[in-house]
């Protein structure tokens, strides 16, 4: 089986109102990237499990991994992405909406600039319109400013 070039890596707690949304804004990207979808549920009591069971039996791109226990989003992100096979990896809230070329957008940025790393920003509330070609984008000489050190 050929690796995916994208997996996106979606974090659930207690999200079954709008995981669906969330799921159909991942299969409807453009661009025509080979994707998988890995789904970590932290320990969800409000039907989110079951209904990523059902999504996960409709479409074999997506694996649902997780268990009762609640441990943070931290940690299901990284059991994410030690699951993961592709060759970038999208993290997405389960409740996150993406725009239907995001991750054609972010792939073309990396390719241009020939990044190893790219992150879009996100927002609440957007609209199903796609990034313009010619949003804002600029590069980072050290994205490590961000993090913890």
């Amino acid at each position: 089986m050929t690796a995916p070039q994208v997996s996106y890596l979606v974090t659930v707690f207690n999200k079954a109102a709008v995981l669906g949304e969330t799921l159909a804004a991942i299969r409807a990207q453009s661009g025509g990237a080979s994707c998988e979808i890995v789904c970590v549920d932290d320990g969800s009591t409000d039907g989110s499990r079951a209904l990523l069971a059902a999504e996960a039996a409709r479409d074999p791109r997506l694996r649902v991994l997780g268990d009762a226990a609640n441990r943070g989003p931290a940690i299901r992100i990284n059991q994410a992405a030690q699951a993961a096979r592709g060759a970038w990896l999208h993290p997405v809230d389960g409740d996150d909406l993406l725009p239907p070329n995001a991750t054609q957008w972010l792939m073309a940025q990396a390719r241009r600039c020939d990044a190893p790393l790219v992150f879009g920003r996100a927002t609440r509330g957007l609209s199903d319109a796609p990034i313009p070609d010619s949003a804002e984008s600029r590069r980072v000489t050290d994205p490590l400013r961000f993090a913890a050190r």
